[in-house]
């Protein structure tokens, strides 16, 4: 870290944005303790990255509900069933054929703390149920070529749990509240979100989940509307109400911990004046220096007023991007990277415009006038007329 950018960066920083993890925010070892030590600068900032706090939310409401544990341990073991066996994901593969089903593989989720990603996961299981079932009901005969004694134990229990009708229910109202937070979720994680569009889709998120404890969402409503007793052909078992509870109770606790990790903008009342008699007496101090670089002292304090209503970015993704980088980079080819390359590749990965926003007429006049084009340029001309001499020279 010493030689990143010579040692402007430690006079430069200020503050730095992490996640909630104990090794960047521990009060003595963390990453934000440290600095504050190491630098000498105990007004150093720590900002808790925002990104992940509708997963947060949703963690702090499924806890509780022995329900979603149940379902929880079903995906991720319907996961590992498949994941590490290459046995069962061909005879999957195989039922999906009979089925007359696109093949889907069962994800993980708990890769990564986004929801999209839990979403992904109930599809696949819910789109591949009745293919999965089968195989589970396969591997349970003794005389099928593939039985396994390990296997088919746990396929029962498996069995058990997908034709749960409170299980099956269960899926459907996630993947209504999913769908819903889903949205919100990828909101956070776009980097030019604003604060007035994460407050309307947070209002919108709480009203349609205020709705789900009166009314069944789509997913929900569509096999409560038939024969609750079947499922994609399945007969289901074990229905009371489980379900009916923990719905209440992971409805009601996931829209408070919203409130609670979400202020209400239109009532909050922080202080608005911040900073402004310390801007004030610089602007009164360096009156002088301002003038003299043609800066006019008596906008400095207005400027200051609009520059807090900006300074804040309401997506702090690009933190967790920047972890997610660092490990690509650093396992990639380029292992040896100096802090200074290792700087520079983090700089244009995170803050290089996408491909579909990219102009590239710049680059291309600037490459046409400079230096590797004019050097292509002039050993084109000299091949050509070093080809001319030969040519005539033969002929």
């Amino acid at each position: 870290m010493n030689s990143c950018d010579g040692e402007t960066w430690k006079q430069k920083l200020v503050g730095i944005g992490t996640d909630g993890a104990s090794i960047m925010t521990g009060c003595r070892n963390g990453l934000v303790a440290r600095l504050r030590r190491d630098l000498e600068k105990p007004e150093l900032e720590g900002i808790h990255g925002s990104a992940h706090k509708i997963e947060l939310a949703y963690k702090d409401a499924v806890k509780d509900v022995p329900l979603a544990k149940k379902v929880d341990l079903l995906l991720l073991g319907i996961y590992l069933f498949y994941e590490k066996s290459s046995l069962n994901r061909s005879m999957l593969k195989r039922a999906h054929d009979i089925c007359q089903v696109p093949f889907l593989v069962p994800t993980r989720v708990g890769g990564t703390r986004w929801l999209p990603h839990m979403l992904q996961a109930l599809e696949h299981l819910l789109k591949s149920y009745k293919a999965i079932v089968l195989h589970m009901q396969q591997i349970q005969n003794p005389d099928d070529p593939t039985y396994h004694k390990d296997s088919s134990r746990k396929a029962q229990n498996f069995l058990l749990l997908l034709t749960s009708a409170d299980i099956v229910q269960y899926l459907h109202l996630l993947l209504d509240v999913v769908l819903c937070l889903g949205g919100l979720s990828e909101l956070f994680q776009h980097g030019q979100t604003n604060i007035s569009a994460i407050v309307n889709e947070i209002q919108t998120a709480v009203d349609v989940l205020n709705k789900y404890l009166a009314w069944p969402g789509p997913s929900l409503r569509r096999i409560m509307e038939g024969d609750t007793t079947m499922f994609q052909g399945e007969k289901l078992s074990g229905r009371s109400n489980t379900f009916k509870t923990a719905t209440r109770d992971m409805l009601t606790s996931l829209i408070s911990s919203l409130n609670k990790r979400f202020i209400d903008i239109a009532k909050y009342s922080g202080n608005e004046d911040f900073g402004d008699s310390a801007v004030q007496a610089l602007a009164q101090a360096l009156e002088k220096t301002l003038m003299e670089a043609e800066v006019n002292p008596t906008l400095v304090e207005d400027e200051w007023t609009v520059l807090k209503s900006y300074i804040y970015k309401t997506s702090s993704a690009d933190a967790e991007r920047g972890f997610s980088q660092v490990k690509l980079i650093k396992t990639d080819w380029r292992s040896r990277l100096t802090d200074d390359h290792l700087t520079d590749h983090m700089v244009a990965q995170l803050h290089t415009e996408s491909v579909g926003n990219l102009n590239p007429d710049k680059a291309i006049a600037r490459f046409l006038t400079t230096g590797p084009a004019v050097w292509m340029a002039t050993l084109t001309l000299l091949a050509a007329a070093q080809w001319k001499i030969w040519t005539t020279a033969m002929s």
